[in-house]
This record gives C-alpha cells, structure tokens and sequence, in this order.
C-alpha cells in the first residue's frame, strides 16, 4: 500500500476525503508544505470514502509524520463520486 512505503520513507502525510480533489489540492498546496496529492479511491459515495479515511488513519495517526489531527470521515458530503486521497510533504515535516 501507498501509505506504507511512505510511512518507511519518512514523508509527512495527510489522509482526507473531498468530492473535487483538484480544488482540496488547491486549497491544500497554498501553504507549501505539500508536494503532491494522490487519489486512492473513487467511489460512489461518501460512505466508502470515510470508512476508509478512518481505517488509514486508525493505523497510521499515531505517527508524527502524520497531520491528521482527527479521527477520520467527520466532513463526509452527499457528492458523487468521492474520493479519498493521501497528501505527502517533505521526509522530516513533523506535525506539531
């Protein structure tokens, strides 16, 4: 899995879910911190996606690479299709 050769590599990383990952990658890129954004699922509802933004969070949020700073599937939205998607930042940005 993606997030665990990050994990091994010691990127930063951040796991969300978004009906429009062009405009969340907008929203997230401004401050720089991150370099890229990668879609792990679409699926056709919100449902899918925050059952496993939660999962991945449940195993890697206790990392200090990791930036989520909830539990995962609070902001699900009615859109279809959703998508999960795991941004990833620079080896040694630790969440604070």
């Amino acid at each position: 899995m993606r997030v665990s050769g990050l994990v091994r590599e010691g990127c930063a990383f951040y796991i969300g879910i978004t009906e429009c990952p062009s405009r969340r990658w907008k929203e997230h890129s401004a401050g720089g911190h991150w370099r890229e954004m990668v879609v792990l699922l679409e699926a056709p509802a919100s449902s899918t996606t925050a059952a496993l933004e939660r999962q991945l969070i449940e195993r890697f949020g206790a990392l200090l690479q990791c930036h989520n700073a909830s539990r995962g599937g609070e902001r699900a939205s009615g859109g279809s299709p959703h998508f999960c998607y795991l941004l990833t930042g620079h080896n040694g940005l630790i969440r604070r």
